[in-house]
């Protein structure tokens, strides 16, 4: 397991209403679809497997969002670069945390976390203007909302780091939040001003 986690930190440095419960490991009554199953390891906790309830869906809305501007030739190459980078390590660490949820036997509180929004995750109503926005103004339009996506991320990442109790679990999160905070500045840099 660890090996695995190294392995997509590798792999990402070589391409480049449920979140309060994250503030503290909580009981298992907090969460719904939450029991503690035989094959958790001892160390792992509550905060753990709500992290990944609600981080798979928002790194699959970033997958998403970057598969869409990565279908447009207009893109300039250095935000298709950022974007594929995005893609490919997001997409690693999702079939990880999948991976994870189903070992401990956490089905049932991936279902029912699957279409929240929380974090920075953009509406319906943004992805359907990101689809059918092009060019220049559609590579804006995806900095700006990346940059928000990332934004939220940052704060359950470190909520994560602090409160989690599966070590290899907390080290990605760790490496998500560095990662993430990078690609926040190559946004900035990108777009020649912090979005608001």
């Amino acid at each position: 397991m660890k090996k695995l986690v190294s392995a997509i930190v590798i792999a990402a440095v070589s391409v480049a209403g449920c979140t309060p419960v994250m503030q503290g490991q909580g009981s298992p009554s907090e969460v719904a679809g939450f029991t503690r199953s035989g094959s958790m390891p001892a160390e792992a906790n509550m905060v753990d497997v709500l992290f990944l309830a609600l981080m798979v869906p928002h790194h699959q809305q970033a997958v998403d969002m970057s598969d869409m501007l990565l279908a447009d030739p207009a893109i300039s190459p250095e935000t298709k670069d950022l974007a594929q980078r995005i893609r490919t390590t997001q997409a690693a660490e999702i079939e990880y945390m999948n991976s994870l949820a189903n070992e401990w036997d956490q089905q049932e509180i991936m279902r029912s976390h699957a279409d929240h929004l929380s974090m920075g995750m953009i509406s319906q109503q943004q992805m359907e203007e990101l689809k059918n926005s092009t060019g220049a103004g559609m590579e804006k339009l995806y900095l700006r909302l990346m940059y928000r996506h990332h934004e939220g991320a940052i704060k359950e990442l470190g909520n994560l780091v602090t409160n989690g109790g599966y070590q290899p679990l907390k080290d990605l999160a760790q490496h998500m939040k560095d990662q993430q905070l990078a690609e926040m500045d190559e946004m900035v840099g990108l777009l020649g001003e912090e979005p608001v």
